[in-house]
């Protein structure tokens, strides 16, 4: 999906001439803490809650330092580009402009967040499983191969540093079954390290609290 289909159009957008009160009454209908400012059809930066609080004397949206006016991408980037945005520059949500530098509205967290939820289909019922590897270690196809042999379908996959083993990598895996005692034992009869895991089927209290608190964070 591309940032144009993840715009939420509902968001306002504010102009120089509008008085900070108006902002910040905008900010908490939407329940947002930043809001767009607009000229002219061209994106200039966020306006933000604390902003506005920080100086109250202050009336009009023009007198303020806006900030994030590079937090942008353009309509045709790939969604992964919002998250390097919103990480780049610590903001709640991203412009988007068109090929010709014209404002198209923002994407927020919010709306990216519940996206990544359904492409990588976490909600989905199933169970979770991170193995810890040796970039060198690293092959996609023949661990897919060992657990699909069990009847068992990936539904999505993600990799990442690992944090604490440089040279290694975590591999988070979602399967579309949540009883995988028998397929962990495969796994590490394979010689894979199971670095956590999270199902319901397990009686594990604890590891039951963690998979409850995932879905939880998840259930957006």
């Amino acid at each position: 999906m591309i940032a144009r289909e993840l715009i939420n159009h509902s968001i306002p957008t504010l102009k120089k001439e509008d008085k900070s009160v108006s902002a910040l009454d905008w900010m908490q209908e939407f329940h947002l803490s930043m809001l767009p400012v607009v000229v002219k059809g061209v994106f200039c930066g966020f306006l933000n809650e604390q902003m506005i609080l920080s100086h109250p004397e202050i009336v009009h949206v023009k007198d303020f330092e806006l900030s994030g006016e590079k937090s942008v991408v353009q309509e045709n980037q790939h969604y992964y580009d919002l998250f390097k945005c919103l990480k780049q520059f610590a903001n709640q949500m991203v412009a988007v402009n068109d090929e010709t530098n014209n404002y198209l509205g923002v994407v927020t967290n919010q709306e990216l967040l519940a996206h990544l939820v359904t492409t990588l289909a976490l909600s989905a019922p199933g169970a979770i499983i991170v193995l810890s590897l040796k970039n060198r270690d690293y092959s996609l196809s023949e661990i897919s191969r060992i657990i699909e042999r069990d009847d068992v379908k990936i539904l999505s996959c993600e990799i990442a540093s690992d944090p604490k083993n440089n040279g290694n990598v975590l591999l988070t895996i979602k399967v579309n079954k949540e009883d995988i005692s028998n397929l962990i034992s495969i796994l590490e009869l394979n010689g894979y390290n199971i670095q956590e895991y999270f199902s319901q089927h397990f009686n594990d209290s604890n590891t039951k609290e963690r998979y409850e608190g995932l879905m939880s964070f998840l259930n957006i």
